[in-house]
């Protein structure tokens, strides 16, 4: 069976950079009004001052059991670098989603980069930088950004993130969740050429030289594509 699927992104933050920034098949949280789950806070309410979210204590139990990453213990090594998350602070990430950033993991396995899932109050966030590298003291160069979604369409893969950056021109980031068993993820990029991503503790990540036009992946059976439609 296959799933194609055009989503609603919820939120969209650039971490370390200025630069453009979206997600496969979204449109702008400015422009969406979207039902929030118990204990988060609509995009809209928090930006316009009316509410804030309390940051998460605990790690849901149908997360943990859809992302492995999110079921291991916490280690020291899975704090988000400052450099990484200090944009996000004060931000929707935290005050419309009740993300906590003391409960992130991080995704290893890459070779470049660095990503972390962090969880929510109803929602799952990720943050991901292919241009990261362990001790990078400035900003400038990094191209990462943070998104989330609210855990019903989180589990079902449709937490991505794209972007691109001013000062880096020809290169496209690319991250997303995907649930357990996933490998690999099949990208189309906007020319149609297809290129294949491993996936890391539920995490696949790439700096692409094309945009996303769609990914694909297989999970529990069904081929599941998200469309920028």
């Amino acid at each position: 069976m296959t799933r194609t699927l055009i989503r609603p992104i919820i939120a969209l933050l650039a971490v370390a950079s200025a630069g453009a920034a979206g997600a496969i098949g979204a449109t702008s949280d400015a422009s969406v009004q979207m039902a929030a789950p118990a204990g988060t806070v609509s995009p809209q309410a928090y930006n316009a001052g009316t509410a804030a979210a309390t940051p998460t204590q605990t790690v849901d139990g149908t997360d943990a059991a859809t992302f492995s990453l999110l079921d291991r213990p916490l280690s020291a090594s899975d704090a988000v670098p400052a450099i990484e998350s200090g944009e996000v602070k004060g931000t929707p990430f935290v005050g419309s989603f009740g993300a906590n950033l003391a409960l992130s993991r991080e995704a290893t396995g890459f070779s470049t980069g660095g990503a972390w899932v962090v969880p929510g109050d109803g929602s799952v966030c990720l943050i991901a930088d292919p241009s990261y590298s362990p001790g990078v003291s400035s900003a400038a160069g990094l191209s990462g950004g943070a998104t989330c979604q609210f855990d019903a369409d989180a589990v079902s893969g449709q937490l991505t993130l794209t972007g691109a950056t001013m000062h880096d021109p020809g290169h496209f980031q690319l991250a997303g969740l995907v649930p357990n068993g996933v490998a690999t993820v099949a990208v189309t990029e906007a020319t149609g050429a297809t290129v294949v991503l491993p996936v890391h503790d539920n995490v696949y990540m790439a700096d692409l030289t094309q945009p996303a036009a769609s990914v694909t992946f297989v999970a529990g059976g069904q081929t599941v594509t998200l469309d920028d439609g």
